[in-house]
């Protein structure tokens, strides 16, 4: 619930650069699947 506190206080730089952390932080395993697959396919 700290981003949203973040988010909540005004502190909209800093939410918005832990948010972009985040989703980076998702799509690496994501990207990491599909290379593997289209590796071996």
């Amino acid at each position: 619930m700290h981003l949203y506190g973040e988010a909540v206080r005004g502190n909209y730089e800093e939410a918005a650069v832990a948010a972009l952390l985040i989703v980076l932080a998702g799509l690496v395993p994501v990207l990491t699947v599909v290379r593997v697959e289209r590796s071996a396919g």
